[in-house]
């Protein structure tokens, strides 16, 4: 199985946080909306799929960061559940 490989990053201090592994991107995108759900900056945060991980033969693939959900995505969504 491979999973994948995120990375945060902080818009503001420039900087990609330690990598997290996840199952899919769907499970990444439902740990990365929690994570920031009390953050009053959440527009700070951009979240990229940087590789995979094979669960089979414990290799890394990595990628070239590829934007996959942001803090404004997760606004976004609040204000069309909210609506």
């Amino acid at each position: 199985m491979k999973k994948v490989i995120i990375s945060v990053k902080d818009t503001i201090a420039e900087v990609f946080n330690d990598p997290r592994v996840e199952i899919n991107t769907g499970s990444a995108i439902r740990a990365f909306s929690q994570s920031i759900e009390g953050n009053r900056n959440k527009d700070d945060f951009v979240m990229y799929l940087i590789g995979e991980f094979d669960t089979q033969t414990g290799e890394v693939i990595p990628s070239e960061p590829v934007r996959i959900y942001s803090g404004h995505d997760v606004l976004q969504t609040k204000e069309t559940e909210a609506a």
